[in-house]
């Protein structure tokens, strides 16, 4: 058994993505058809992230530049969480497991490895979801975090920001649900702790 394969048992989920860099990116779902074909693809926007019901199979750039030295597809798998960051030449994908593979690896194939449909590659912009984070937050009178403002959309309440996170539409949040304490939520971690909801609270 290889270790992807010890990895899916693990997790399970959508391939997801999540578009932070500055440039336009392919991306390809292959299962949308099954199995008759043909694998799609769609171009997403800076800023933007793929449709909670699509499951994202692979990554690269529209304008043809390679990321990581490699300008064919980024397989991704169906447990991933794919962040694509960076800006002009200096891309790079912050996923769990990835595999570089041709540009036909998603092509439809008879029994005998030959190609009998083609990728279909949608050009059409507006495809994905905005990605929304969490920039201020506040607490009440005990010190617990109470409400939070939601990126172009004002101020929420803890529990409209816990029902967003369980929705996959707050980006930069991770829903806790430990055993003996009420729900909460935590940012995403990273190097910063400037971000971290709690140090951008007031009460």
């Amino acid at each position: 058994m290889t270790i992807i394969d010890e990895v899916k048992k693990l997790y399970k989920g959508k391939g997801t993505v999540n578009n932070l860099s500055t440039e336009t990116l392919w991306i390809i779902e292959s299962t949308t058809n099954h199995p008759i074909g043909p694998s799609v693809a769609h171009k997403l926007a800076p800023g933007y992230k793929t449709p909670l019901h699509i499951d994202a199979d692979g990554i690269k750039r529209v304008d043809g530049k390679p990321i990581k030295g490699h300008n064919a597809w980024w397989k991704i798998y169906n447990f991933s969480e794919a962040d694509v960051k960076g800006a002009g030449d200096r891309l790079k994908i912050d996923v769990s497991i990835m595999e570089a593979v041709s540009d036909d690896h998603f092509d439809i194939r008879d029994k005998n490895g030959n190609v009998i449909k083609e990728t279909k590659y949608y050009h059409s912009d507006g495809w994905g979801i905005p990605i929304i984070n969490i920039i201020d937050a506040k607490k009440d009178h005990k010190g617990v975090l109470c409400e939070f403002l939601l990126e172009g959309h004002g101020w929420i309440s803890k529990s409209e920001a816990i029902k967003m996170t369980q929705e996959g539409k707050i980006h930069n949040t991770v829903y806790v649900n430990p055993k003996n304490h009420a729900p909460y939520l935590r940012s995403r971690p990273d190097k910063s702790k400037s971000n971290n909801f709690k140090n951008m609270a007031k009460s």
